[in-house]
C-alpha cells in the first residue's frame, strides 16, 4: 500500500537514503553491534521502538537496550505507561476548559448551522 503526499504523488512513505549509506550502516553495526550502539548513545536525540519481532523481545536484547539506552527505547508496555502518567496529569482545571471550549464550539456550530469552524 501506498502512502505519501498527495501533492509529490505516490511513494512507500520510507525516507530515500542512498543504498551506499545503509550498507556502510548495516557493516558497521555488523563488526560490533555494541559499540555501535553506544556511540550511537551519545546523541539524545531518537528513541529506539521495536518493530514487535519476537527476537526482540528476548531477555538478552532488552538488558542490552536497557544498559546502552536507558529510557530511550520502547518496549511491550511502553504505550500503557506513558498513558497512565499521562492520564495522571490532567487536573480538574483543564478538564473544565477543554468543557467550555467545547461547549463554545457547540455554540458556534448553532450559530452558523453547521457551518466551518476553525480546527480543533
Amino acid at each position: 500500500m501506498d502512502s505519501g503526499c498527495l501533492c509529490k504523488g505516490k511513494s512507500s512513505g520510507r525516507p530515500r537514503v542512498p543504498h551506499a549509506d545503509v550498507e556502510s550502516v548495516r557493516e558497521t553495526y555488523q563488526r560490533s553491534p555494541r559499540k555501535s550502539l553506544q556511540l550511537a548513545n551519545y546523541s539524545n536525540d531518537y528513541i529506539f521502538q521495536q518493530d514487535g519481532a519476537p527476537p526482540h523481545f528476548h531477555s538478552i536484547v532488552r538488558s542490552l537496550l536497557n544498559l546502552v539506552l536507558p529510557q530511550r527505547w520502547i518496549g511491550r508496555a511502553a504505550g500503557s505507561q506513558s498513558l497512565n502518567r499521562a492520564v495522571e496529569t490532567i487536573t480538574s482545571e483543564m478538564l473544565q476548559r477543554v468543557w467550555q471550549e467545547f461547549d463554545y464550539r457547540i455554540d458556534v456550530c448553532r450559530v452558523t448551522k453547521g457551518g466551518h469552524i476553525e480546527a480543533i
